[in-house]
């Protein structure tokens, strides 16, 4: 009676009809899979971890497994790692996608505003302290001012 509890690799590298030795299987699979452990790759091809890492090391593939590389979504630049939820390379890229660059209406400074602070509320003016703002209302709307004078 046979043994039907065994279960066949993820994959299926080469078909046993093709003339490949193990180290050409080796190379292939690595080549295909860079996520597969070496220890995946010898089951698969029927050696050991040591002998697919010699294998791997004498044909110049890489033994380890390839980390995930993320791309910031600010500068384009690729990264290793859950920095700032795998959107963003660093602190400096995360802030400069989230804020915008403004300008006081009143003393000219350039000041830095979330856009979520922005977005939903129509400000026509933007001014960096509230004493800007009064400033402005003052010049715009004659504050303290009676009519007639």
């Amino acid at each position: 009676m046979r043994d039907t509890t065994t279960i066949s690799p993820p994959f299926n590298p080469v078909e046993s009809t093709s003339k490949m030795t193990k180290v050409d299987l080796v190379c292939e699979i690595r080549r295909q899979n860079p996520c597969l452990t070496m220890a995946k790759i010898g089951e698969a091809v029927k050696l050991t971890r040591e002998r697919v890492r010699q294998i791997l090391n004498k044909h110049h593939l890489p033994t380890r497994v390839v980390k995930h590389l993320y791309i910031c979504n600010y500068c384009g630049s690729t990264f290793k790692g859950a920095e700032y939820h795998r959107l963003f390379c660093n602190k400096s890229c995360y802030n400069n996608y989230h804020y915008a660059e403004l300008e006081c209406e009143t003393c000219g400074k350039t000041f830095r505003r979330r856009y979520s602070q922005l977005r939903g509320h129509n400000y026509l003016h933007h001014f960096d302290t509230r004493h800007c703002l009064g400033v402005w209302i003052g010049k715009t709307y004659g504050f303290g001012k009676r009519k007639g004078e």
